[in-house]
């Protein structure tokens, strides 16, 4: 058998407890009082512990998240029901502030359609890293992970709480690789678009290659990030011998945005708006590429007359 359990107590008694219960006066008498048993010297997992005001796992009549570790407790009096999970490593969303209130589980994956009661009504995410998962994320306001977004975070030291400053809908979830030249080549920036089946624009088109070095090198919070116009081509055009007139029409990957090829597992988030008179931006629409994307100015975050502000590049597992 497994060496940790939960039971409840009396202070000197301790019988079996469920992993939930939709219903606390069904705890027998005298026992409202949970404790977390293991094994001495035994790996044991944190268990999360919902508490709810009301029956049968209702979130609406509020309810407490604790984490509790070996030989600690948790009192089930005042609340209506519960249910525990282990902590395992994830994405969790709250309806709280500074990850409080209700919490969803672990969400290891994108999701195009977060799941209610979340979607629209995350306030903060907890990332909890282990097991080779060091999580980050990107929240999107519309489904299908289009519209508003937020900037991209992840979670190195596995301590944190995230605000989240949208109504979020949709959510890319990443596995960070710390081992970036173990993710593959990088990724290449190109001034023109191109077809599915030629993978590289041709002769014309300028282009830029951040190689892995270079992501490794630059690499802050878990992404190599810059703005656009840092994306030159100019010492590509000496090699392709473009006009005059092109270098002029298309010096760098911010005005001319007409490709990029991905070489390896590498997420490129891509960050456009409408500056303001002070040069800001108040308000950023995003998409996420972990693979080829043959034509920018065909992507609905690009319409509307935006400009592209900033690139993010992840190495992904």
């Amino acid at each position: 058998g497994a060496s940790y359990a939960t039971f409840y107590t009396n202070g000197t008694e301790a019988k079996p407890a469920p992993i939930s219960e939709s219903d606390t006066a069904n705890i027998p008498e005298g026992f409202q009082t949970i404790v977390y048993k293991c094994a001495d010297g035994a790996y044991s997992p944190t268990l999360f512990v919902w508490m709810f005001q009301n029956k049968n796992f209702d979130y609406t009549g509020g309810v407490d998240v604790r984490e509790v570790d070996c030989g600690q407790q948790a009192g089930t009096t005042g609340y209506g029901s519960f249910k525990m999970a282990f902590k395992t490593p994830g994405v969790y969303y709250f309806l709280g502030a500074n990850c409080s209130g209700y919490m969803s589980g672990p969400v290891l994956s994108d999701e195009a359609q977060i799941a209610d009661p979340f979607k629209g009504n995350i306030k903060s995410i907890k990332i909890v890293n282990g097991d080779g998962f060091v999580g980050g994320f990107v929240v999107h306001s519309d489904i299908d992970f289009r519209g508003e977004c937020d900037d991209a975070h992840f979670e190195m030291e596995n301590v944190g709480c995230s605000k989240v400053n949208i109504s979020a809908s949709s959510i890319n979830i990443f596995r960070w690789n710390g081992d970036v030249k173990a993710s593959g080549n990088g990724v290449t920036f190109y001034s023109e678009p191109f077809g599915k089946e030629a993978r590289t624009p041709g002769a014309k088109s300028g282009f830029y290659n951040l190689g892995f070095e270079q992501i490794s090198k630059n690499i802050r919070f878990g992404m190599w990030s810059d703005t656009p116009d840092k994306i030159d081509f100019s010492q590509s055009y000496d090699l392709i011998g473009a006009s005059s007139e092109y270098r002029i029409e298309c010096p760098d990957f911010g005005q001319c945005p007409g490709s990029i090829k991905i070489q390896g597992n590498y997420a490129t988030i891509f960050y456009t708006g409408y500056p303001n008179e002070e040069g800001d931006t108040d308000t950023y629409y995003c998409q996420v590429f972990r693979e080829d994307a043959p034509n920018l100015n065909g992507e609905e975050f690009m319409g509307e007359g935006r400009d592209l502000i900033w690139v993010n590049v992840i190495p992904i597992k």
